[in-house]
This record gives C-alpha cells, sequence and structure tokens, in this order.
C-alpha cells in the first residue's frame, strides 16, 4: 500500500507514524542477499550479534565504528560534538560491560576496538532482564580476556 493510501485510511498523523515505523523496520537486506539501498556493503551483525570474527572483518579504528551500521535498528548521532547511540528511536540505552553496567553511556567510545569480543544488542522484550534501566535497549560487550 503506497502512502497516500495509508494517509487516506489513517489520517495525516497517524499516516505519518505509520510510515515511519514501516521505514524503520524495513529489512537491510535484499531477497538476493545484497545490502537494501541506504544501509551499503559490508559486515553485519548475524541478529543482533557481532563476534569477534566479524569485527576483525571490519577492522574498526574507533569503537563507534562497530556499531554504526551493523545492526538493524541501531545508529550513532553525534550531538553537539558527542557521539550517541540510538536504538530503534530511543536514545542512550544501558551499556553494560563484562557484566558491569556503566554509570555513563559515553564511557563505551574510551574502549579499544581490538579489545571487544563480541556485542550483543537487545530490544524490546529481550531488555526486560534489565527492568526499567534496558526500557531503551541494552548494549552488551564481552572483552577479550588476557
Amino acid at each position: 500500500m503506497s502512502s497516500a493510501g495509508i494517509a487516506r485510511l489513517l489520517g495525516p498523523s497517524a499516516a505519518l507514524l505509520a510510515v515511519a515505523a514501516l521505514t524503520a523496520c524495513s529489512a537491510t537486506t535484499t531477497a538476493g542477499g545484497e545490502p537494501a539501498p541506504g544501509y551499503g556493503a559490508g559486515v553485519t551483525a548475524q541478529g543482533d550479534v557481532l563476534t569477534r570474527a566479524q569485527i576483525e572483518q571490519i577492522n574498526p579504528s574507533r569503537t563507534v565504528d562497530l556499531l554504526d551500521g551493523h545492526f538493524a535498528g541501531v545508529r550513532v548521532v553525534t550531538i553537539g560534538g558527542v557521539p550517541r547511540i540510538v536504538i530503534r528511536g530511543l536514545a542512550d540505552p544501558l551499556v553494560v560491560v563484562d557484566g558491569v553496567p556503566l554509570a555513563d553511556p559515553g564511557g563505551i567510545w574510551s574502549l579499544d576496538p581490538r579489545d571487544i569480543e563480541q556485542i550483543q544488542i537487545l530490544k524490546g522484550d529481550e531488555a526486560v532482564l534489565y527492568g526499567s534501566q534496558g526500557g531503551h535497549g541494552v548494549v552488551l560487550i564481552t572483552t577479550r580476556r588476557q
């Protein structure tokens, strides 16, 4: 159904919200497995987990390079020169590193990407384990053990 058809059924405000939701929840790959327009080529997480092997393929210079564009529904936006994680439109998710929640989600940017073993993103019902703190999603990071 076109966005004009949605507007006739729902009214202008609800139609805008519906189109935004459809856009946000659209697939990041085409039926042939190619990146969808606007998502670019490269490594994407399998589901909501980025493994060490995938991290090595990305070869990031900064932690922000691991989050931005590699998970569906996850973006990094810069506000006032400070990067912020946005999961499904909600900023500042709970960040947990090796089982310890960070008081400041911005602390993630000080991690060396070479020290990260795995990143997992929890959204919606998956984040319920973290109560109200996980309301904006959860970023679970496991570092490499020395």
